[in-house]
C-alpha cells in the first residue's frame, strides 16, 4: 500500500483526504525527493588531481525568475580545490 495514501486512510492527519490520494495519484519517489535527509558521512578520501571529483548541488525553484528566466541553479565544486583552501593555515 501506498505509504502516504496510508496516512489518509488511517485518518493520521486530520486535514488529509484519502480521495484526493486516489485521484491524484501519489508518487512516492517524488514525495520522498521532498523530505530532509541527512547529510552524507564525512569521507577519509579526497581527490589528488583536479576534477576527479566534482560535488553538484541544484538549488531551486527560487520564488523569484533570473534575467534569464532560470528558476533553478547548479554548482560544481572540485573536491580537490575545496580541500585545498581548507588546509590552507590563518593567517593572523
Amino acid at each position: 500500500m501506498n505509504k502516504t495514501c496510508k496516512i489518509g486512510r488511517e485518518n493520521l492527519v486530520k486535514s488529509f483526504s484519502y480521495d484526493t490520494c486516489n485521484s491524484i495519484g501519489f508518487c512516492e519517489s517524488c514525495l520522498g525527493g521532498k523530505h530532509h535527509q541527512n547529510p552524507f558521512s564525512i569521507s577519509s578520501t579526497h581527490a589528488t588531481e583536479p576534477l576527479q571529483l566534482v560535488h553538484s548541488d541544484v538549488c531551486g525553484k527560487m520564488s523569484e525568475k533570473s534575467l534569464g528566466e532560470a528558476e533553478y541553479f547548479v554548482t560544481f565544486t572540485d573536491d580537490m580545490e575545496l580541500h585545498r583552501k581548507n588546509k590552507r593555515p590563518s593567517v593572523g
